[in-house]
């Protein structure tokens, strides 16, 4: 009766311990060139998967020669792994992107406080003149240090840590 106890105590606690992380996770905020939270450019995957959970892909997928993309539709996030050494290149979290629409809207917003509602202006006046700005029809994809936005028809879609 006493091991069952400690078993069951010991699952409590550990569940009530993921939840936590897991709240802590979700309360973090997007810095560019970094990440979210714990999930960060240059940690290895083990890391990220406490966090995120095992993800969706194939890492024997060599369409890229250096990197593979694994993703975690429930929590709209995408990360890119390195094929050598399985660490963080890229992040790209969803809010219904075209092609991705079988991402859950990713709950995130930034340091600076851009969020999904946020307006080509907004994303602009909050991290001033960008590197680079693609646009083509009913899309535009914006660059800044350390982060990039994407818009359709004025919507934005994807927040994205690339690599550096």
């Amino acid at each position: 009766m006493k091991i069952l106890f400690s078993i069951l105590f010991i699952t409590l606690i550990s569940t009530l311990a993921f939840a936590q992380e897991s709240k802590n996770q979700n309360d973090a905020l997007i810095v560019a060139g970094k990440g979210w939270g714990k999930v960060q450019v240059d940690a290895k995957r083990e890391d990220v998967e406490a966090i995120l959970g095992k993800g969706e892909g194939e890492e024997g997928n060599k369409a890229l020669d250096d990197v593979y993309f694994r993703e975690y539709p429930k929590m709209g996030i995408q990360v890119s792994y390195t094929h050598k050494e399985n660490k963080v290149v890229a992040i790209f979290f969803y809010n219904k992107q075209r092609r991705y629409e079988n991402m859950a809207k990713s709950p995130v917003k930034t340091e600076k406080g851009i969020d999904w509602s946020a307006t080509y202006e907004q994303v602009k006046k909050a991290y001033g003149k960008p590197k680079e700005d693609f646009s083509g029809e009913g899309w535009r994809r914006v660059v800044f240090e350390g982060i990039d936005f994407r818009f359709e028809n004025d919507v934005m879609v994807r927040i994205g840590i690339p690599a550096r």
